[in-house]
């Protein structure tokens, strides 16, 4: 995981800290798989 600065709180939280945003992934680690397997590189 990425730390933001002074390595307290992770990248993440820094943003959420100073903009006051949101964050949402987009693409979660099973989707990632997922997609792998179905890669015919991946057979």
């Amino acid at each position: 995981m990425e730390r933001g600065n002074g390595g307290a709180r992770s990248a993440i939280e820094e943003i959420k800290k100073l903009y006051h945003l949101p964050i949402t992934s987009i693409v979660t680690l099973d989707d990632f798989i997922e997609r792998l397997e179905a890669s015919p590189a991946y057979k």
